[in-house]
């Protein structure tokens, strides 16, 4: 599946903190293990995006690279330690579900060295990879903005926290940067709700945004459900009549849309298209209800954590024997970390008029000349 940003500088990694440790050049190959969450390698999201990078890196550096599948969280640290023990140099936890497992093996072997995914482990042989959200959220929200045909979008997120309203200010800010008059609905998740209730309340959530008039909706919801992706794509398409008063449908701006006899069928007339944009993988597929590409019925694109990219830059700096710099390593629009999707489920939607307006706003937001947030 292709991916493409307006920006990708791929492998360059930004780091931070105080240099504890040099790492020398291998002369013979690293040993890299990677500790995957319970989902496993193919699970479609960063497991599989992790193993990506590790790939590059073995026919780049020729490193040899272990994998382990940890059934919960003992396992877990009991897998991790024993990575450690036969003789990896780096170890590479994927998702915050690993942060006890893997800063206890830190502690026990401290010539190893240890990376997170999604976390900032403690000890100066550790490293956090973590991405920069905001930048994310603040693509999606100009991509939302420069799309929505009702002037009119959503974002659902976790429950409220300093955290999440930032998360949320950042949206809103790219909405507003290339639409000021639109009208942006926020919806947020229960405190503690279980991942089978999330769903639940996120499809509410969702309905009641499309029912308003949101003809894009961001799934931001970083618990992982997929609650607004099953509320869009189960609607199928709204009537025009069906809008607040006040609120027009222009159906120009949507004439890139295939229209094949599925499409026709599902959105003729006055109806309009509801859109998702989805979050941290590739969910563009997971709106093409009708196994139609040609429909692009409900996926306009996803904002995608690559964690390929981390990982990749994490080894090749260990090949290349950089000096290791415990704390976080931040990745975001200037170095790989975050792109939006664009693949045959969604290229008719982002024509070239498009794509140059998001490669100008994001070497804005690189620059510095765009505050995200504000």
């Amino acid at each position: 599946m292709k991916l493409r940003h307006a920006l990708l500088l791929a492998g360059v990694a930004a780091l931070s903190g105080p240099s504890l440790f040099t790492v020398s050049a291998q002369s013979s190959p690293l040993n890299v293990s990677l500790v995957f969450d319970p989902a496993g390698r193919y699970d479609h999201g960063k497991n599989q995006s992790a193993q990506d990078g590790a790939d590059r890196a073995v026919r780049d550096f020729g490193v040899n690279v272990d994998t382990y599948t940890p059934l919960d969280a003992t396992d877990n640290k009991a897998g991790t330690v024993k990575l450690a023990r036969e003789g990896s140099n780096l170890v590479i936890g994927v998702g915050s579900f690993h942060m006890a497992g893997l800063t206890a093996a830190a502690q026990q072997y401290p010539k190893t060295y240890f990376a997170l995914v999604d976390g900032l482990p403690t000890g100066g042989n550790t490293a956090g990879i973590r991405f920069r959200d905001t930048e994310g959220a603040f693509l999606a929200g100009y991509i939302a903005g420069s799309t929505s045909a009702t002037s009119v979008v959503g974002i659902v997120a976790e429950e409220q926290s300093p955290a999440t309203a930032k998360f949320v200010a950042a949206f809103s800010s790219g909405v507003r940067l290339v639409c000021s008059g639109c009208r942006i609905i926020v919806g947020n998740l229960d405190a503690g709700a279980k991942p089978d209730k999330d769903t639940a309340k996120a499809n509410t959530l969702t309905d009641s945004m499309m029912n308003a008039g949101a003809d894009i909706v961001f799934d931001a919801n970083l618990t992982g459900t997929t609650g607004p992706i099953s509320a869009v794509r189960n609607r199928q398409c709204l009537k025009e009549a069906s809008l607040p008063a006040g609120v027009k449908f222009r159906s120009d701006l949507f004439a890139a849309v295939p229209k094949s006899d599925a499409y026709k069928v599902a959105c003729k007339g006055s109806a309009r298209p509801v859109f998702f944009i989805g979050w941290q993988d590739n969910n563009n597929v997971l709106g093409d209800t009708d196994a139609d590409p040609t429909t692009l019925n409900h996926g306009l694109t996803s904002i995608v954590r690559r964690v390929d990219n981390a990982v990749y830059s994490v080894i090749r700096d260990m090949v290349k024997g950089q000096v290791w710099r415990p704390g976080e390593r931040a990745f975001g629009l200037q170095n790989g970390g975050l792109e939006y999707a664009v693949d045959k489920y969604n290229t008719a939607l982002f024509p070239k008029t498009v794509t140059d307006r998001l490669t100008k706003v994001t070497g804005l937001v690189v620059s510095g000349s765009v505050k995200i947030g504000q």
